[in-house]
């Protein structure tokens, strides 16, 4: 029975001695505080971090479409290349041929 009379004499002291009017206007401030301390500490949820990585992962398959059209173009740009460098090579052998034959010519009339 002496532990009940103990656990009374405390909420006696409680109902008297605390100024139970002031504690109610300070808890909403009190709950304020210890939501934002807890948002603090918590860790990132991992679903947090999903939207970036999704971000991302759009971002490099984005960048990879643009790529592989990339190098096709090159690879076409190459291939065209090569066709007038073929072509110009045909160009040049036939002017030193004309020349040739344009000096030639040229000799057989002054030497008549």
């Amino acid at each position: 029975m002496s532990g009940m009379g103990v656990v009374w004499g405390i909420v006696k002291t409680a109902a008297t001695q605390i100024p139970w009017g002031r504690v109610l206007e300070k808890v909403p401030a009190a709950v304020d505080l210890m939501g934002r301390a807890r948002e603090r500490f918590k860790p990132p949820a991992q679903r947090d971090l999903e939207g970036p990585f999704r971000l991302l992962q759009e971002e490099n398959l984005k960048l990879t479409k643009a790529l592989v059209e990339t190098s096709a173009q090159l690879q076409q740009i190459g291939k065209v290349l090569g066709v007038l460098a073929a072509r110009q090579k045909m160009l040049a052998i036939a002017t030193v041929l004309s020349l040739m034959l344009a000096v030639s010519a040229l000799t057989l009339v002054l030497l008549k």
